[in-house]
């Protein structure tokens, strides 16, 4: 059987994404998508340059607690849905303090 998942997933709470959790969920209920995966940005460096223009990070959305309240909240409203999540951390190598507290999340 041929099922259709989406793995990588920026909602409001990536600086780059558009729609809200509940968009996707909404979409995927007329879709058939079983399995959404939200993986946001995660990015500390204030420097980085995405096609020569450097990104002001400190208007990121992704707050650790909001994001998991969320996916939380509709993984009850949405049980047919599964719902996974993960980030996209940048450069964990400059920043391996943050990454390991992030790391640390993931264990829970």
């Amino acid at each position: 059987m041929n099922e259709f998942v989406d793995m990588h997933v920026h909602s409001k709470f990536s600086i780059d994404g558009m729609s809200t959790m509940e968009d996707y969920c909404l979409i995927a209920g007329k879709t058939g998508t079983r399995v959404i995966c939200f993986t946001e940005h995660v990015d500390f460096n204030s420097a980085e340059k995405n096609l020569s223009i450097v990104k002001d990070n400190r208007k990121q959305n992704f707050v650790v607690d909001d994001y998991f309240r969320e996916i939380n909240r509709l993984r009850k409203k949405y049980g047919s849905l599964t719902l996974l999540s993960g980030i996209e951390f940048s450069e964990p190598s400059l920043f391996p303090e943050e990454f390991a507290l992030y790391y640390s999340l993931a264990e829970l």
